[in-house]
């Protein structure tokens, strides 16, 4: 009778069959799950047993459909339990991730099914075949061989139980982060310690004091509220206290330590470059990259830092020496000082106070002048939908139309829940795009972790936080105008070195008129941004940036040594942590924005041994802003962007693509040119 009522196993008559979230409950998703596997698995037998010569038909698009129900459950419970956990979702999550990973790695070390895919794939050249189906035949190869097809068949059972295991530590890694982000905690009672804090700011962390029965100012370890406590706090014992307390999240001991599981996630993936017969894992995530091996990684990795780490050091002597000035010449400025002081020093040297710049940046005018701009570049509108159901009541769900016809749905998650939500900022497909058998257009979430107001006040961004909105935007646009045959193929469905591209050619607009005459009004009077603030912006545009760049860096070496052992790790994570930065060198005791207890890329967030992407995307990205900004951002030049890369998902050459765009392919030297490095 369970499964009578259950919403994945009924037919859907919600509008644009949109995700029936009021009626979802913990109970519904391994019922839904076991018969998602069911016709699965007998869709694959039908594939395995067909003994006619293997097809594009019969094989590849039989297979592309096999998985529709275990997709739309499995992408449904990752929105809940990633952005609105509770301890039901918690509790089935590792049985959930067990099912899904054990059901898919059986399928890509069947033999006999991948002996017809290859095939196939020899076959690919076709003449009746086109690019989409050509382009399914080659994702779903590469798909196979990325997760072991090719290994010894007597390696495979233990491979799934190297899977398997995996699975659950990834899952364990990001329960750990959000149970220590729960219980973090941080109350500042006197408010004279926050003095020069904008009031919205200190509104919005007393009413998370007061959420948790305290009287004072809460502070929570994310990546809105951290820069905003050590960038204003006027105590350096507090501000150390409360950096001390966020670098031990998650290897402080207990049951919440992810040290040990950095270390097994590390030696399995070890085990698993040895079953694959490859020098080192990190070799398996790239294979099909834009950049597919290690030694092209490591110099883009050493380029950059080569050219941005002397900047850095000489960004942090400049602050150091500015701190002295007030703390006197003994004074020695360590990490947790850094935010401070350098709030301080743009306010003294631009004459600017960047706090006061979130004025012109309410939340939802900064939607609707990005609303705007997609109006004008493609066509698209927006209507916001109070009538479909949501998982939470701060989610706003927008249709989307192109000339004026259905093209999507997009469900904006913007607020911070501690210990509910995941820190960051993402977007992901709810269910894709295709045009075969049918259409279906795609439902796309948007998630953030701004700092909620109070009801009485508005939501008002800092820049970093419109450039992350804008960043995550890019993704959503690349999402809806996506138009390919297969679901496979659709959207941000490419290379992890190809998909920030998009995104971050959105980010780039936070500078330009453009898109500022829509967006910078004074949340009170309406005022447009002052010039003068603006040619401050301009000014601050590269301010650290080599600093940053080393920043990220730093995260790439974290990154590509968890993911490059040579040998099995047995030692003491934070000390092999602090060996990897040493080149670094910025503070007596460096640190980064993450540490690898704490930093999700690396261990199970899908991006392993992928850190670097953002940085060759940004390259890409230099070039095509330039050629959007030459042509004065004009419909046309987006249009093009928009028929050659956007629409087009997983079924081009990237950078040949790339090249019908910007006349050229992308370099390096584009991306010094803008960071202010030349």
């Amino acid at each position: 009778m369970e499964n009578e009522f259950n919403p994945f196993l009924q037919e859907n008559k919600l509008e644009f069959d949109a995700v029936p979230f009021d009626k979802i409950k913990p109970g519904h998703f391994i019922p839904a799950l076991n018969i998602g596997i069911g016709k699965k698995d007998k869709i694959i037998s039908k594939i395995t047993e067909n003994s006619k010569e293997p097809t594009f038909e019969n094989t590849i698009l039989e297979y592309e459909k096999s998985s529709e129900l275990i997709e739309k459950v499995a992408r449904a419970f990752s929105i809940l339990h990633l952005t609105n956990s509770t301890e039901e979702l918690r509790k089935i999550a590792p049985k959930i991730e067990e099912i899904i990973t054990e059901t898919s790695t059986k399928d890509y070390l069947n033999p006999k099914l991948f002996s017809r895919i290859k095939e196939i794939y020899k076959k690919r050249d076709r003449n009746d075949l086109d690019n989409d189906d050509s382009s399914l035949i080659q994702r779903t190869y590469e798909t196979f061989i990325k997760y072991g097809a090719n290994c010894p068949e007597e390696s495979k059972e233990r491979l799934t139980e190297i899977k398997i295991k995996l699975s659950k530590l990834y899952l364990k890694f990001s329960e750990n982060l959000q149970k220590e982000a729960k219980n973090f905690n941080f109350l500042i009672e006197n408010e004279s310690k926050i003095a020069s804090m904008p009031e919205d700011d200190k509104n919005a962390a007393k009413e998370i004091a007061r959420e948790n029965g305290k009287e004072g100012f809460m502070f929570l370890p994310n990546r809105s509220m951290t820069p905003l406590f050590l960038g204003h706090c006027n105590d350096r014992n507090l501000r150390r206290e409360f950096f001390t307390k966020k670098g031990k999240m998650c290897c402080g001991g207990g049951e919440t330590d992810n040290r040990k599981i950095v270390q097994e996630i590390s030696n399995l993936r070890f085990e698993i470059a040895k079953i694959f017969g490859k020098k080192a894992y990190g070799e398996i995530p790239i294979q099909f990259n834009l950049l597919n091996n290690l030694e092209d990684i490591n110099k883009l990795v050493s380029s950059i830092l080569e050219k941005s780490l002397p900047k850095a050091k000489k960004e942090v002597f400049e602050i150091a020496e500015f701190a002295k000035k007030e703390e006197g010449p003994d004074f020695i400025l360590m990490p947790e000082d850094f935010e401070y002081y350098s709030q301080k020093y743009k306010a003294e040297k631009f004459n600017i106070e960047t706090s006061k710049v979130k004025e012109y940046f309410e939340l939802e005018k900064t939607l609707d002048a990005m609303f705007k701009f997609a109006m004008d570049k493609y066509f698209l509108s927006y209507k916001k939908r109070t009538d479909l159901p949501i998982y939470q009541e701060d989610v706003w769900v927008y249709e989307v139309l192109k000339n004026g016809k259905h093209l999507g749905l997009v469900y904006f998650d913007l607020f911070s829940r501690a210990g509910e939500k995941i820190d960051g900022a993402w977007m992901n497909e709810i269910t894709g795009q295709f045009n075969y058998p049918f259409t279906q257009r795609p439902q796309i979430h948007l998630c953030t972790n701004f700092t909620k107001p109070k009801k009485e006040s508005k939501c008002l961004l800092t820049q970093d936080e419109v450039e992350t909105l804008l960043h995550e935007f890019g993704h959503v646009l690349h999402g809806l105008l996506s138009n390919v045959k297969y679901s496979s193929l659709c959207g941000t469905n490419v290379p992890r070195d190809f998909v920030e591209m998009p995104s971050q050619v959105m980010e780039g607009f936070f500078f330009e008129k453009e898109f500022l005459n829509n967006c910078a009004k004074h949340y009170k009077t309406g005022n447009p941004l002052p010039e003068e603030i603006y040619s401050k912006l301009l000014s601050l545009k590269n301010f650290q940036k080599g600093y940053w760049y080393a920043r990220q860096m730093g995260l790439c070496l974290i990154d590509a040594h968890w993911n490059t052992l040579n040998e099995l790790f047995e030692g003491d994570v934070l000390e092999k942590e602090k060996e990897i930065l040493k080149k670094l060198n910025l503070f007596p005791e460096d640190y980064l924005r993450y540490r690898s207890v704490s930093f999700l890329h690396p261990f199970g967030h899908g991006y392993e041994m992928n850190y670097h992407s953002y940085s060759y995307s940004e390259i890409l990205d230099a070039d095509m802003f330039n050629f959007l900004k030459e042509n004065n951002f004009s419909r046309e030049s987006f249009q093009l962007f928009e028929k050659e890369i956007l629409s087009k998902g997983g079924t081009i050459n990237y950078l040949d693509a790339y090249k019908k765009v910007t006349g050229h392919l992308p370099k390096i030297d584009s991306l010094f040119k803008r960071a202010g490095f030349e």
